[in-house]
């Protein structure tokens, strides 16, 4: 999970490059960098910022209910953009 301003986000917590994980980075605003490689993602979308049209890291629904945060993970909010052949 990741705070941006006064909003909770969350995300599958491994970097698709090599399975480290995103928590493990450090978030400069909205884009967290993967502390091994240096891959970067966006925590509001989960795609690359530099590749908007590619495949996104899934990023899932969060509630917040006063102290408590809910995350519910068979509720992906992103997904890639279908293509057509």
């Amino acid at each position: 999970m990741f705070r941006v301003g006064d909003t909770i986000h969350a995300m599958e917590n491994l970097c698709p490059h090599a399975g480290f994980p995103l928590s493990d980075g450090v978030l400069d605003g909205c884009v967290v960098v993967c502390s091994a490689h240096g891959w970067d993602f966006d925590v509001t979308t989960g795609f690359k910022p530099s590749d908007p049209d590619g495949f996104p890291i899934p990023c899932f629904a969060v509630r917040v209910e006063g102290q408590e945060v809910w995350v519910d993970i068979e509720v992906q909010t992103n997904r890639p953009p279908s293509r057509r052949r």
